[in-house]
């Protein structure tokens, strides 16, 4: 029943989608993209305090930001170290396991 919950909300970022270039991040962060590169999606195994930093990503100045499961669109920069993405500690209950943020370029 949980496995289904989740997939309601992330099924997006498993279906239709290919390995990316940069599949992995430290040992808590997955990628995933869309057949055709436009949409990636940032499976996060733990939920950050506060930012979480990417190194690998690229992204552009019309990227936008979304965890799966709210409409909330999230904030970000790019740094010298890569691009930090602001996730509110309230968005947390949107899944109990694993969250997803979608990437459209």
């Amino acid at each position: 029943k949980e496995v289904g919950a989740w997939m309601k909300i992330n099924g997006e970022a498993i279906y239709n989608t290919r390995m990316h270039s940069n599949y992995k991040e430290a040992d808590s962060i997955r990628y995933t993209q869309s057949k055709n590169g436009k949409t990636q999606y940032i499976f996060m195994f733990e939920f950050p305090e506060g930012k979480l930093l990417l190194s690998k990503l690229a992204v552009s100045k019309a990227s936008k930001f979304q965890l799966l499961g709210n409409d909330k669109k999230l904030s970000w920069k790019q740094t010298s170290q890569g691009v930090e993405i602001s996730i509110p500690f309230a968005l947390k209950t949107v899944s109990d396991h694993v969250w997803v943020i979608r990437v459209k370029n």
